[in-house]
């Protein structure tokens, strides 16, 4: 097998050079695993590499039912995203995820627990520094 590199000698110091006269430029790795980072600690450690868990979900449970309602009125799934003011790809993300049933109650809230607009505007009230003047 051909190396990929050309041994030089350089003033008494053996170097070497790459080679890319080949029919790839690539390096040739015979049995070695080639992986960086993470999956390179992954495979090493015997275990598949771990998925990201990527952005943070927010509580979207108004959406969602304003999604399934739109949905039981006859309305695409796309239509359905875009009219509950979400991206038209989550539309059907959630009609996936869902099997094509509202995985969540239509209920309106018992009143029990907090809206996430409300928890979110208590957080803004109780910060730092605020000195309760809304106006901006």
């Amino acid at each position: 097998m051909r190396s990929p590199y050309q041994d030089r000698s350089v003033g008494g110091k053996e170097t070497r050079s790459a080679d890319s006269t080949g029919r790839r430029n690539t390096s040739i790795v015979e049995e070695d695993v080639v992986a960086q980072g993470r999956a390179r600690v992954a495979i090493l450690a015997g275990r598949p590499p771990l998925r990201s868990p990527g952005r943070p979900s927010v509580n979207r449970r108004e959406e969602r039912q304003r999604f399934w309602r739109f949905i039981a009125e006859g309305l695409s799934s796309e239509e359905a995203a875009v009219a509950c003011g979400v991206s038209m790809p989550l539309g059907p993300r959630w009609f996936r995820e869902g099997g094509g049933m509202p995985p969540i109650s239509l209920n309106p809230p018992s009143g029990r627990y907090l809206s996430f607009a409300e928890r979110e505007e208590i957080a803004v009230l109780n910060r730092p520094g605020f000195d309760g003047d809304l106006s901006g």
